[in-house]
């Protein structure tokens, strides 16, 4: 457990895009879908964005309302953890 929060990485966040500026900034995005999702609709995936301050955006492709936000060594970690199988318990 880490006593120094000073030490602890900045943690992702969560928002919702609902005000006209929001939406307005999302749809100047290119967003990345998996190349494992078919391009049928139906074939909900996750998607990755960078945006202009260069944070790293990930969004489900059915829910594009909801975006999560976070720093480009903090999806690298997720993503290392994700190929080295530390969340399969979970499947």
């Amino acid at each position: 457990m880490i006593a120094d929060n000073r030490l602890r990485p900045p943690a992702p966040h969560l928002f919702f895009v609902g005000s006209k500026s929001e939406r307005h900034a999302m749809a100047e995005i290119t967003w990345q879908k998996s190349s494992f999702s078919g391009p049928e609709p139906e074939n909900a995936c996750l998607e990755l964005a960078r945006d202009a301050a260069d944070r790293r955006l990930l969004r489900e492709s059915d829910e594009m309302a909801t975006v999560m936000v976070t720093d480009a060594a903090l999806l690298r970690a997720l993503l290392l953890a994700v190929k080295a199988g530390e969340f399969d318990h979970l499947a």
